[in-house]
């Protein structure tokens, strides 16, 4: 009787540790699902950026020229011929 009930205990302990990873497995896919959901529904039919480039200061969208002189390096300078 001792090896029977040796024998259930272990599979008690199996089942036990099959229904716990079982059961994390679960709610790591439908962690990853949802979150996968909320990226799909904020990039479909999330907020949208209306007026990002209305302010021209903060970008150079607007047609800006800047000229800027390089500055001499000692590359450029002939010192003696």
């Amino acid at each position: 009787m001792s090896k029977f009930y040796k024998l259930l205990w272990s599979m008690l302990i199996l089942v036990i540790l099959a229904t716990v990873i079982t059961f994390t497995l679960g709610f790591v896919l439908i962690g990853v699902s949802l979150a996968g959901l909320i990226g799909i529904y904020r990039y479909y039919w999330g907020p949208k950026h209306r007026g990002r480039f209305r302010n021209p200061a903060g970008n150079f969208s607007a047609g800006e020229v800047i000229d800027i002189t390089p500055k001499p390096t000692a590359n450029h300078l002939r010192l003696k011929p």
